[in-house]
């Protein structure tokens, strides 16, 4: 299983946003950080939102975002207008980061379709 920080902060009766750094997922609410092993060995059930890093030309992120949605999941897919890469960058810059990942959730075939437009491999 994968280790996961901030498991001890969350309602897992609300929706947990997932992320890949620990120091981001303290800007955001209801959130935990899987570290090493990946996104697919959380040890718990809950209504996860996955949301990478903004990273459209990595192709592991890329294929980390297509296989939550193949397997029905929720992603979070950045605007364009956003140009920052981390949660934390997003904050210092003053985003409210919060509102564009509440506002920016996809799944099934529109997050497939929207992941084609963002991704820039």
């Amino acid at each position: 299983c994968a280790t996961i920080f901030g498991k001890e902060r969350i309602d897992i009766s609300k929706p947990v946003v997932v992320v890949e750094g620990p120091f981001d997922s303290m800007f955001i609410d209801n959130c935990i950080a899987v570290v090493g092993i990946g996104t697919n060995k959380i040890d718990f059930d809950a209504d996860f939102i996955y949301c990478f890093d903004n990273e459209p030309r990595n192709k592991a992120t890329v294929k980390n975002m297509n296989t939550h949605l193949a397997n029905g999941n929720k992603v979070v897919i950045w605007p364009e207008k956003i140009r920052n890469k981390d949660i934390n960058d997003m904050y210092l810059s003053g985003i409210d980061v919060q509102e564009i990942i509440n506002s920016n959730i996809y799944e099934g075939p529109k997050g497939t379709v929207k992941l084609g437009m963002w991704k820039k491999v």
